[in-house]
């Protein structure tokens, strides 16, 4: 499962990153465009419909903007700002 390509950002994708605006938020890099929204819906989505498949595991990207795991850097107007642990669809519960 790549949480860009299901919800609908085609392959190859553009390149999104997380800026800080006090809560991180999912952007495409060059653009600007914010699809924060965009995913969180998809995931809340997503995650309903996976909690009844019964799945007892899965692998994350650790870097991800989306579903990383760990190290998934927070960019600023002057590059990275910090690292949280946890990429945007990770925070959803």
């Amino acid at each position: 499962m790549c949480p860009e390509a299901e919800c609908s950002f085609g392959i190859p994708q553009e390149t999104f990153q997380l800026v800080d605006d006090k809560q991180p938020r999912l952007v495409i890099s060059h653009t600007g465009l914010d699809y924060t929204d965009r995913m969180d819906a998809w995931a809340r989505k997503r995650l309903a419909e996976l909690e009844i498949e019964d799945i007892c595991g899965s692998i994350f990207k650790s870097v991800s903007p989306s579903g990383g795991i760990e190290r998934v850097k927070v960019c600023g107007n002057k590059g990275v700002l910090r690292e949280i642990e946890v990429g945007i669809c990770r925070e959803i519960r």
